[in-house]
């Protein structure tokens, strides 16, 4: 794993809500799917059901950059940093929600080695709904400037890779209920 600055890392740990549940057999969940698919509704629905530590990457971001720009040199010191506090949280037994967009099959790797490396299960699970619903939803947060805009989605999605890791899909444009509890379900039975 490239080094990450350890002042990131703990400014990181310390915005983050750990559960007092740990786990023998934790699991590492990461989203995957374009800004305004629904990732961080999924993610906030599964916290609900279960006892996960989520990393909101649009929420992070904006503890280690005052005015988020979503370029390629901030993107690598904010998921450097994500990626060693998931392998973190992971091995002292917290299941482990990383929401972010995961679109570029090197990255989902990097989430599948430290699953492996912990031999803890990854569950990718790609949000995806129609065009126009996503723009819709992108410009009811401008507002936000660590949130992705629409100028973002249109940048990533000509970057977004097929994904050829296991995956589940999610259309976040329909009631996701049955897709969170057949998540959910699979990480109790582990």
């Amino acid at each position: 794993m490239p080094r990450v600055k350890d002042e990131d890392l703990e400014k990181l740990a310390r915005a983050i809500t750990t559960p007092q549940v740990r786990t023998q057999r934790p699991a590492l969940v990461a989203t995957v799917g374009l800004p305004g698919s629904g990732k961080s509704h999924f993610a906030h629905l599964l916290a609900q059901r279960l006892p996960l530590v989520v990393l909101e990457s649009d929420a992070l971001r904006s503890i280690l950059f005052r005015k988020p720009l979503h370029s390629y040199k901030e993107n690598r010191r904010l998921f450097r940093a994500l990626h060693a506090l998931a392998e973190r949280l992971l091995a002292e037994g917290h299941t482990v929600l990383l929401d972010a967009t995961n679109l570029r099959e090197e990255h989902r790797l990097d989430l599948k080695h430290i699953a492996d490396r912990l031999s803890c299960p990854l569950i990718l699970v790609e949000l995806t709904a129609p065009e126009g619903l996503l723009i819709q939803r992108l410009k009811g947060r401008e507002s936000r400037p660590a949130q992705a805009g629409v100028e973002v989605y249109v940048r990533m999605r000509a970057e977004a890779e097929p994904i050829l890791l296991e995956h589940r899909c999610v259309d976040s444009s329909r009631d996701i209920t049955s897709a969170i509890e057949e998540i959910a379900g699979e990480i109790e039975r582990l």
